[in-house]
């Protein structure tokens, strides 16, 4: 009687084996696992055993996405999504790998002497650091300078005409937009692209990347406020939107995204910046 073939494979030397390795959410795509780790907190991937597959036996890709600057408050900028890093084929070691997820920022408060907009979180994966995504321009932040971050902060603050755009991180995202009025501020940017390049106060996309199984956007840059010509779009990859009306506070950036927060309506709350992501994927069969 035949031995089933995956025996007679392993009694002539043995059936090529995998990467072994726990932590965060753990899916599959295909002959790919996928650990997903979300929650803001400090953690770490473990790789237990590597594999013995000539080519897959010691690779990983990852993804590492801070999270999103908070928008600015008074006819505010969007705020800069989070930088990102993305990369693929990199051999590992059988060790435990540090993860941090940064948190969002906090929108600037609409109100005179609130607290003014905050930065994004870094996120970690082993030494790679992506960079928090730079607040947007308020008129509770200097006045109306979008901060520098993984992407930076638009310009904004009401009648703060001048107003200094935030600068991105290079190789993580890109600048934000300039105040083109003292009614259209600027966007803050994102991982593809600067915000409002074209006058509008839209915020800049964020990189389509799907590391896990997903065609998904990441790092899009939160909308300026735009009180003439209509809403500005947020950038894709969760930037949230402008509050374009007097009162009207900015959206939140989406959490896991790493999106900037978007800027407030005249006297109103900038939005909050959405949390980052660390995503690792390796080959398991």
């Amino acid at each position: 009687m035949f031995a089933p073939f995956g025996f007679m494979a392993t009694q002539a030397g043995g059936l090529a084996t995998f990467i072994s390795a726990s932590g965060g959410t753990i899916t599959t795509d295909g002959d790919y696992k996928v650990h997903t780790f979300s929650s803001v907190a400090t953690s770490s991937f473990t790789i237990s055993t590597l594999g013995s597959d000539p080519t897959y036996g010691d690779i990983i890709d990852f993804l590492v996405v801070a999270g999103g600057g908070g928008g600015g408050n008074g006819d505010g900028g969007g705020a800069g999504a989070g930088g990102l890093i993305y990369s693929q084929s990199i051999s590992v070691t059988a060790t435990s790998y540090n993860v941090v997820v940064g948190d969002g920022g906090i929108g600037g408060g609409g109100e005179a002497g609130s607290p003014p907009a905050t930065q994004g979180g870094n996120s970690e994966f082993d030494t790679y650091v992506a960079i928090g995504g730079g607040y947007g321009g308020g008129e509770n932040r200097d006045s109306g300078n979008g901060g520098n971050g993984g992407s930076g902060g638009g310009a904004g603050g009401a009648n703060q005409a001048g107003s200094s755009v935030g600068t991105g991180t290079a190789g993580q995202g890109f600048d934000g937009g300039p105040e083109v009025s003292t009614s259209v501020k600027g966007g803050g940017g994102g991982a593809a692209e600067a915000g409002n390049t074209d006058g509008s106060a839209y915020g800049g996309d964020g990189l389509q990347i799907s590391i896990n199984g997903t065609a998904t956007y990441y790092a899009g840059g939160g909308a300026g406020n735009m009180r003439s010509g209509g809403p500005a779009d947020p950038g894709l990859g969760g930037g949230g939107a402008a509050g374009n009306a007097f009162g009207v506070a900015g959206s939140n950036g989406t959490n896991g995204l790493g999106g900037g927060g978007g800027g407030g309506g005249d006297s109103a709350d900038g939005g909050d910046g959405g949390s980052g992501v660390v995503i690792v994927r390796y080959k398991f069969q």
